[in-house]
């Protein structure tokens, strides 16, 4: 056929003798056109057994408010080719009894289109007692050996699909450089998974994914070293049990979760590089959650108003803002990677943990960057609310402020992390520890600066701050607290310039002081009550002021 077409209207095909591939078949298409703008229609037409589309090259082909049972087989299944054509399926009802609805058998060749608008498909495999295990689906392209080759684009869109079996899948599509468009228009109250693969160079993706009520798992994975520039990954108000997002290298990747529930898992990971992106997770509910960029820039990653249980974020990010706000974490929350000139803003989360380490952040690289915690709960019941390790600041400002932080030990920095040209700012925060044995407050510094001040409140517990570098201005305030010993050292060869120091109307029982060489330095306990203990040594000092006031004082040793 060149230049011509066939119009099946309104037919019937109720019973078939034929078979293809031991699955009978009503209607059976061989269409290899030896020219171009051959079209067929299928309208208003009905067929209790599979419409076979076997090869079907340079042709249109509309199939419309065609009602389609693959009894015994697929609704429509396709085959050995399909080249420089359309297929466009609009506004049928599908059904297969025990395999596929939609199943592709071989590669959708360059050129070609695959529409299917506004259908509904009806999986009913699982409905018979005797039907097995295996996973059947609603759009099948293999799965898994089958491409949709560059130049290609299949899309998705207004169709409602429902299933029988837990295992039915509603998507598996692979892309090798072709296009795939899958909108939230859909209508998707499904049992089984959705999967998307992508394993080479392809134009931008639009995965829009809206109202899945039983999704099993959710897995869309591009090779991480393969370019993808604009890709839309979107994910609303559907129910998934696992969901696993794996990007390639990015430009201006555009990635949302929002009003979903992951039950088992949310696990993101970019590709080599991430330039240019946003990257949303809102009113998220997950039992875990992570995050892996080995290289984002000039990136927008924002987290918020979701409920984790687990959260593990290793992320390596240069001139990139970073938001996670009005999170509940219930254990842990654990920070990796590195920042570089970068933002990191943690506000307003609640992470009231029962077991150790509340919040992590180990092995994390700040370097000329703002990180911020500010108006969060961290506790536990165990020890280190927060647990500070070989995470080392170079020219950054840490703020800390309106925090409570409590555990047995509430937070502890167990190696020295605050290096030159960079501040730990600490104000408004309540640190607490259960157990006096532990800290409060531990802060380790190697030529850094910290600034504590008074309205900061310690309960129990130790509070201890250790110098193995210069200092340069450092203040501490410690006002109206009560804690089991007071540490304030500094190796005695380093210099201490503008150190200041004082303890005011607290209840401590011991306090120790070490200085190195002080220049202009200042400590002074006033109005304390110490019951054991206090000492003060400095190697030397110069223009410095030492000062005791005791307002209280029980059987001491000065």
């Amino acid at each position: 056929t060149i230049g011509s077409y066939l119009d099946l209207s309104g037919t019937s095909f109720t019973n078939s003798n034929y078979t293809v591939a031991r699955t009978k078949v009503g209607t059976y298409w061989n269409l290899d056109t030896a020219g171009t703008n051959s079209t067929f229609f299928y309208i208003n037409s009905s067929a209790a057994y599979t419409t076979y589309l076997n090869t079907i090259t340079r042709s249109a082909m509309y199939l419309y408010n065609c009602t389609i049972t693959g009894v015994g087989g697929n609704s429509i299944a396709m085959g050995t080719s399909f080249a420089a054509s359309l297929l466009h399926v609009d506004r049928c009802t599908l059904a297969a009894t025990n395999m596929h609805i939609i199943y592709m058998s071989a590669h959708l060749l360059t050129g070609s289109v695959h529409r299917f608008t506004n259908n509904t498909f009806n999986n009913k495999y699982g409905a018979a007692s005797a039907d097995a295990a295996p996973a059947q689906g609603m759009i099948a392209y293999g799965p898994g050996n089958v491409y949709i080759q560059a130049g290609a684009l299949v899309q998705i869109s207004g169709n409602t699909f429902s299933a029988v079996h837990a295992a039915t899948f509603t998507v598996y599509i692979t892309s090798n450089g072709g296009q795939i468009i899958h909108e939230d228009t859909n209508s998707c109250p499904t049992i089984g998974g959705f999967y998307i693969n992508t394993v080479a160079i392809a134009p931008p993706h639009t995965i829009h994914i809206k109202g899945y009520t039983k999704l099993t798992a959710l897995s869309i994975l591009h090779t991480t070293t393969m370019n993808m520039t604009g890709e839309s990954i979107a994910i609303s108000n559907s129910v998934i049990g696992s969901c696993t997002l794996q990007f390639g290298a990015s430009m201006g990747l555009s990635a949302l979760v929002n009003g979903s529930v992951c039950t088992t898992s949310l696990y993101l990971t970019s590709g080599t590089f991430a330039l240019n992106g946003v990257i949303t997770i809102i009113r998220v509910t997950t039992a875990a959650f992570s995050l892996t960029a080995p290289r984002v820039e000039q990136t927008v990653v924002e987290v918020t108003n979701s409920t984790i249980m687990d959260t593990s974020y290793n992320v390596v990010a240069t001139n990139t803002n970073v938001t996670i706000s009005k999170v509940v974490v219930a254990n842990t929350f654990t920070i990796t990677g590195s920042h570089k000139q970068s933002n990191f803003i943690f506000s307003n989360n609640s992470m009231p943990s029962k077991t150790a380490n509340s919040l992590t952040l180990t092995s994390f690289t700040m370097i000329d960057s703002y990180i911020a915690f500010v108006f969060n709960l961290i506790t536990t019941t165990q020890v280190n609310a927060i647990n500070w390790v070989s995470s080392p600041a170079t020219g950054t400002t840490i703020l800390m402020d309106n925090n409570t932080v409590g555990g047995q030990a509430a937070f502890d920095m167990t190696s020295a992390n605050i290096l030159g040209n960079s501040t730990l700012w600490l104000k408004r925060n309540l640190f607490y520890a259960t157990a006096a044995a532990q800290v409060t407050l531990r802060v380790r510094l190697q030529g850094g600066k910290l600034r504590h001040d008074e309205t900061n409140r310690h309960q129990v517990g130790i509070l201890a701050v250790y110098h193995t570098g210069n200092t340069a201005g450092d203040i501490f305030l410690v006002e109206q607290s009560s804690f089991a010993s007071y540490i304030y050292s500094q190796t005695t060869t380093l210099y201490s310039n503008g150190d200041y120091v004082r303890i005011n109307r607290c209840i401590v029982p011991s306090v120790a002081v070490t200085m190195g060489l002080a220049l202009g330095s200042t400590f002074i306990v006033n109005g304390s009550t110490i019951a054991t203990s206090a000492s003060l040594a400095m190697t030397s000092a110069k223009d410095s002021t030492m000062g005791y006031q005791f307002s209280t004082l029980t059987a001491p040793t000065l």
